[in-house]
Order: structure tokens, then sequence, then C-alpha cells
């Protein structure tokens, strides 16, 4: 749209404003607003913001906004979240590597939309639950991060391991449960195929707190505490990824449980 010319309307130091400065003002607004839609205004000059050929039409949906695809703006996601709440899966009774998020030893898992991380885009993993043994024994977990191409619907076992944390310390027989939580974050370094991860892993005591999940109390009184080394990985997200995170039990016994109780997945562009 042509910008209207509105300096012959100026009003000079000292100068009062005339009737006939101001309706002129308000008819050469006027004009150029009705002129909006008349198709001598959609063509684009050159030096403009957009032209035609630079919108892509498209219904775009909640959460979405126009994304520069390197030709065209285009409706695209700006964040994809996934949230799981409630009582969420309990792993019990067996020993094989079985994922928190969904409960499954094989092709079930989270999974990610293709193109929802870009190049310089972030991933925050969070969660927690609780964890019980009450079998008279003290046991051990073992837990994995597994990440890869879900195209297919592979098994998660054959996926990427962006963090394993070996075989825990032993983790005594108490009738309480014991509250974990786990904070894991991505991100992509300029390229949809090359990201880098941390994070953290926190298991309480069996101390009963007065109100909540967990007690309060010094580092050498928690059960398990693991920071999660910064690694590098190649996980191509321009594809959808599945994700997993899985325990291992050390016994197959019912009075052995990991609990998840939410997860809550934040991609951001």
């Amino acid at each position: 749209m042509a910008v209207p010319d509105l300096s012959p309307f100026d009003v000079g130091v000292g100068e009062l404003p005339t009737a006939a400065k101001q309706n002129g003002l308000i008819t050469a607004v006027q004009n150029s607003l009705n002129n909006i839609g008349n198709p001598a205004y959609t063509t684009f000059a050159s030096g403009q913001i957009l032209a035609p050929s630079q919108i892509s039409q498209g219904g775009a949906t909640t959460k979405q906004g126009l994304v520069w695809s390197g030709t065209a703006w285009a409706p695209a996601s700006l964040a994809a979240i996934t949230v799981k709440t409630g009582s969420g899966v309990a792993v019990t009774n067996t020993i094989t590597e079985t994922d928190l998020f969904t409960g499954t030893t094989g092709t079930g898992y989270l999974v990610i939309p293709a193109g929802s991380l870009t190049a310089t885009g972030g991933i925050r993993i969070v969660g927690g639950g609780l964890y019980t043994n009450s079998s008279g024994s003290s046991r051990t977990i073992r837990m994995k991060l597994r990440v890869g191409a879900s195209s297919g619907l592979p098994a998660f076992t054959t996926f990427t391991t962006p963090w394993d944390s070996g075989v825990s310390d032993t983790i005594t027989s108490n009738a309480n449960n014991r509250a974990w939580t786990f904070d894991l974050q991505l991100q992509a370094l300029n390229a949809t195929n090359s990201q880098a991860w941390s994070g953290d892993f926190f298991m309480s005591s069996a101390t009963p707190p007065t109100t909540g999940l967990g007690p309060l109390s010094a580092p050498s009184n928690a059960s398990l505490a693991a920071p999660i080394t910064p690694t590098t990985g190649s996980v191509d997200f321009a594809a959808d990824v599945g994700i997993a995170l899985s325990v291992i039990h050390s016994a197959a016994v019912s009075s052995i449980t990991m609990q998840l109780g939410y997860v809550r997945i934040e991609v951001s562009s």
C-alpha cells in the first residue's frame, strides 16, 4: 500500500492548525485506508516488506505462527508441547527394560513430530514420580534415555542413548515411598541433526516428609543423585523422533515399583 503524502498538512512552529488542514489530513488518511482493498495496491513495490509470492496460503492451527522458509512466510508450529499427567505408568515385577512414559518394552514411546525442533531450538523434558522397594532386600535400578528416528516404529532399545546411568548404588528396603525427579535439556547446535544434552536425576531418601513427596535433607542423605554429563548427539529432528525414559529393575518382584507421576516435553523453536 502506498503511503499518502501528508506534508501539505504539516503545522509549523507557532502556527495554529486550521480547519482546512485538519479536514485535509483526515480526508487523505481516509482515502488511503479506503484503497487498501483496491487491486492497484496489491502489488508490493521494491523495498517494501512483503511481496504476494512471499506469502504461503495455508490453514494455521492453535500455537502456530508465520515462519520464514527461505522463500515464503507460511504457518508453522512455534512450539510443540506434549504433556502426560495423572497417575502415570508403574513399572513393577519385571527386569526387562521398560519405558516409563508408556509402560512398554518395544515400540511404545513418545514422539516429537518432524520439524518441531529448528536448527537453533531446544527441548526440555521434566518429570517425576515415586519409587518403592519394600521387598526386604536392597535393590538397584538402571535408567536410560533413548532417542531415535521413529519411522517404521523400531524398538526404542535400538535408539541412541544420550544417558545411561549404569547400575545404581543399592536402595535399601523400606515401606515408605521415595520421590524421584529428572530434568533433561537438549540444545540444537545450528542444525537439526546436531545437539547437546545435559540434565540431572534425583531420588530422595525414604524418610517421609510432613507434606508432599520428598523430604528436605542434606545431599549425603539423598538416596540417588545423578548429574547427567553433557554429551552430544546426531539424531535428525527433521523427521519424527521417538523418546523413551526407561528403567531396569534388579529383581522381578511386585514389591519393587517405579512409577511415573507426570512428564512434560517442551520443544522451543
